[in-house]
């Protein structure tokens, strides 16, 4: 990639965490209040992105509502939709860090820009506030254009979607995971879920956590950190902003 003056806008300098716990807490109240059908087979789908031929939209509700266990009654299920279909496969974290591997080995210059990207989605920091209280992910016009211009494609059950409507998928994964442990933690004990989410868990934690993947498959951090982190930790690694800006130069100050 080359000098960091070619995307300013990527550059994160001092992360304002009031503001993101702001950001977030309204994402998460707006998504609980949406509707929602009676069961999976029934679900109320909410669009959060669209272009003109793919939304990313959210399902309520998803199979996590009813869990015996942990029961997290605001689930969603988040998918890609073309022409108003659902495309059948649903692709988690760990399925788009395989699609992550496939794109570094044929264009490492648009996984460094995803590793940017989403490390400023793990913070928020390219929401826009449509109405009050209503936040949507828009990032910077000029990365997306980058991305576009590369013609590169993830692979959604068996159909090719554009680099940037997984990355909005991949919004919509966020949303859901800040949702999810909210709403566990305010069933545990009422009035711990914002404390929770404000600790890193959610949102934050899994973004940067896939950041970190990115940083491996770029050969700029050891896979042997980040195995030992993921099985201590649960599956999360997540990079912190100081080592992240060592990490992706376009995010530097």
């Amino acid at each position: 990639m080359s000098s960091a003056r070619a995307f300013p806008e990527l550059r994160i300098g001092k992360i304002d965490t009031a503001e993101l716990h702001r950001r977030r807490e309204a994402s998460i109240r707006e998504a609980i209040g949406w509707p929602t059908g009676t069961d999976r087979d029934h679900q109320v789908n909410t669009s959060i992105w669209a272009s003109e031929q793919f939304t990313v939209q959210l399902g309520k509700p998803g199979k996590e509502a009813f869990r015996s266990s942990k029961t997290n009654k605001h689930d969603m299920l988040p998918g890609i939709f073309e022409g108003g279909r659902r495309l059948g496969y649903t692709p988690t974290f760990e399925d788009v860090w395989f699609t992550f591997e496939r794109w570094a080995q044929n264009d490492a210059a648009v996984v460094d820009l995803f590793g940017c990207l989403l490390f400023r989605a793990a913070y928020m920091l390219d929401h826009t506030e449509m109405s009050p209280n209503v936040w949507r992910y828009a990032p910077p016009a000029s990365v997306i254009a980058e991305i576009d211009r590369r013609k590169t494609v993830a692979s959604v059950a068996g159909r090719h979607v554009p680099a940037r409507v997984l990355l909005q998928f991949i919004e919509a994964l966020a949303l859901n995971e800040d949702v999810k442990y909210h709403t566990l933690a305010e069933d545990l004990q009422p009035g711990t879920g914002m404390s929770r989410i404000n600790g890193g868990i959610g949102r934050t934690n899994s973004l940067s956590t896939s950041v970190h993947v990115i940083a491996v498959l770029l050969r700029r951090r050891p896979i042997v950190g980040l195995i030992e982190r993921l099985g201590r930790s649960q599956g999360m690694a997540p990079l912190d902003p100081a080592s992240a800006k060592a990490v992706f130069e376009l995010l530097g100050d």
